[in-house]
């Protein structure tokens, strides 16, 4: 999602130099290429040890430091404090040559020289005396680097104290990446962290919250480990990466330390498959999962909940706990991307686990319960989700008692159903005792109170009883702003549903700060190509599409149907949604031609959710009705009009004689 903005900026900006570094594999290669035609604006550096580059690619062969230069480094950076001698200068161009001018291996042994206060003669001996400890588990075969960088890696090894070696062994499994300080807990690792950075092992970065280990020094700490201490080495950094995870719900400094530290559980949860560790990091992989789930990172999600299920059920069988919680994560990522009929049966086997293990009046039955009923709700088929949420809130009110805030959860829940059909005289107790309960448990300037204020506000817009709506509305923003700060996503929904009922009262120019407040929070916070960022674009252009502003509306309807697919899927319902308005704004101008297309995609998808989930989608009958008043204005014959309504049951999957009956 950030990558889209970074990429705008290049393209609109000139000028600018970018550095890609140590791109060294082949996949890394080729999506640097992929992404060179976007960056024809600026510069571009990139550092590999890949040769082979396509011609696109004008590559230039560095080479490591000449000795001449290699030992002027050695001078310069040992002058204020190693043992002088007369041979100095001999001395230091016969140890560049030894070290072959490679960089690192040049700054370790001046850290080492200028640290011990040696000279280049005693430093060349202790050098040359690990040669034999080096050689037990070099292998030149395997090793992406010179026996010289391993001698002066082993001899700068030998001298640190058991916690530093000890640091260095746990930090060489994390990515080359920052490491947050954080991660580190005591004064003695803080203390062990210091040593090694006056080794130069470790790095501070520049504003001393985090700190580098270089790619190389962590692979060789690796190469060179036994099999036992490898083991308790990546057990280390698990146990350090998994204790501060912050939750996936966190506020806006929660998700920027989830930033720091996600690269760090990808690197280990990849040297983690297939050992036997693995099954302890199924945690670390469902925090993972959820964080990118939150962010709409759902191709990313994915994988990582297929493998925590996968290692839950191998270790602890198909009906515990940790398996139900698995399964009901994975139906939530299928459910926000409208693949219902995957969603349902994950939602229906977690529901079982937990009735079967916990009983069937448990707290967690009756959030799979509620969860189940979210599915059926979106999907408009309401009959089957009335008695779900009844059933939850039935449990809820036992169990936890009357006035508890998952009571007041359900409540919400059950309203809203009730709002969807226009059953606003019974949605309405419902929004209020919720907004009782939150307002009595968890206090007046809550978020929650604040959630219940706006959807109270939501079922009287949709009666048009604005003068009731607006202080609600008003008063849910103003809790957000004081308890969450100003930018966050709750905050953009809370000013993009003020905008929303001024836009209804046709105070447009009410309507559009708002709206575009909201917009650039979502951008901020969820990144551009966020499914509340697509919300946020659409809502705008409908504002434009109600002043009859079409060219404004246009990039932005357009804009949040890329997002939408991308985000969604090609065959989700809100990309239906998009398709739709899109092809009502042609339609409005009179472009039929450009409309056609979108409404006929349009219905296609909400055809072929009727038929995966056997229920009528909420949308079809408008939508295939648009569809025909188009075609007429195509001046379409009866039978050609016919005929392409029929294709479209074919191009869903219909056979001809449901079709004809769904029709």
């Amino acid at each position: 999602m950030r990558l889209a903005a970074v990429f705008r900026w290049f393209s609109d900006h000139a000028g600018w130099l970018l550095i890609l570094d140590s791109t060294d594999t082949p996949e890394a290669a080729t999506e640097v290429e992929n992404a060179l035609p976007q960056l024809n604006r600026g510069h571009v550096i990139i550092t590999s040890r890949i040769a082979d580059w396509s011609g696109a690619v004008q590559s230039t062969e560095l080479d490591v430091l000449g000795e001449q230069d290699a030992a002027a480094f050695l001078l310069e950076r040992t002058e204020p404090r190693r043992k002088k001698t007369a041979t100095d200068t001999e001395d230091a161009a016969d140890l560049a040559h030894e070290l072959g001018g490679l960089a690192l291996a040049l700054e370790q042994a001046g850290v080492y020289i200028a640290k011990n206060r040696l000279s280049f003669s005693e430093y060349r001996q202790r050098w040359e005396s690990t040669r034999e400890k080096v050689l037990a588990w070099y292998d030149k075969r395997l090793m992406k680097y010179p026996n010289s960088l391993a001698m002066t890696w082993q001899t700068t090894v030998d001298q640190l104290a058991p916690p530093e070696r000890d640091l260095l062994n746990i930090l060489a499994w994390l990515a080359p990446e920052p490491i947050p300080v954080l991660l580190l807990d005591g004064a003695d690792a803080r203390d062990a962290l210091s040593g090694l950075a006056s080794w130069s092992l470790a790095r501070w970065t520049a504003h001393g919250e985090g700190f580098t280990v270089h790619r190389l020094v962590q692979e060789i700490t690796r190469q060179r480990l036994a099999e036992d201490n490898k083991e308790s080495a990546l057990e280390g950094a698990l146990l350090i990466l998994d204790d501060k995870l912050p939750s996936p719900d966190s506020d806006r400094e929660g998700w920027q330390l989830w930033e720091r530290l996600a690269p760090h559980c990808r690197t280990l949860l990849g040297r983690l498959r297939d050992h036997a560790l693995e099954p302890k990091a199924a945690r670390m992989m469902n925090q993972l999962a959820s964080w990118l789930y939150k962010r709409a990172d759902y191709d990313e999600a994915e994988p990582l909940l297929r493998r925590s299920l996968a290692i839950s059920e191998k270790v602890l069988g198909p009906e515990a706990p940790d398996v139900a919680t698995s399964l009901n994560n994975l139906a939530l990522l299928y459910d926000a991307q409208g693949r219902y009929a995957q969603a349902e049966p994950l939602y229906q086997r977690t529901l079982a686990i937990w009735e079967k293990v916990l009983g069937p009046e448990a707290p967690d039955v009756a959030t799979s319960l509620n969860n189940l009923a979210l599915l059926y709700h979106a999907q408009g088929r309401y009959a089957q989700a009335a008695p779900l949420y009844q059933r939850a809130l039935a449990i809820w009110e036992k169990v936890l008692g009357p006035e508890d805030p998952d009571v007041a959860l359900n409540l919400n829940n059950l309203a809203e159903l009730y709002r969807a059909q226009g059953r606003y005289a019974q949605a309405e107790p419902l929004y209020q005792r919720a907004l009782a309960i939150r307002e009595k448990v968890l206090g007046p300037e809550h978020p929650s109170v604040a959630a219940s204020l706006n959807n109270l506000a939501e079922l009287y817009r949709h009666q048009h009883q604005y003068a009731k709506a607006a202080p609600l509305y008003q008063r849910a923003l103003a809790i957000w702003e004081q308890a969450l700060g100003p930018e966050h996503p709750d905050v953009a929904a809370g000013l993009n549903n003020l905008a929303e009922l001024y836009r209804d009262q046709h105070h447009y120019a009410k309507a559009a700060p708002l709206y575009q407040r909201s917009l650039v929070i979502r951008e901020q916070t969820l990144g551009p190509d966020h499914p509340a960022v697509a919300t946020g674009l659409y809502n705008l252009a409908e504002l434009y599409r109600d002043q009859h502003q079409y060219a404004k509306a246009a990039p932005l309807y357009e804009r949040a149907l890329a997002i939408s697919e991308k985000a969604l899927g090609p065959e989700h319902p809100g990309v239906a949604t998009n398709l739709n308005n899109l092809a009502e704004l042609y339609y409005a101008q009179g472009c039929y031609a450009q409309a056609e297309p979108l409404m006929r995609r349009n219905v296609v998808i909400l055809l072929k959710c009727t038929r995966l989930t056997g229920h009528l989608h909420p949308n079809l009958r408008a939508g295939l009705g648009n569809y025909r008043s188009l075609l007429t204005e195509l001046s379409l014959s009866q039978e050609e009009i016919q005929k392409r309504i029929a294709d479209l049951g074919q191009e869903a999957g219909f056979d001809s004689e449901s079709y004809g009956k769904l029709l």
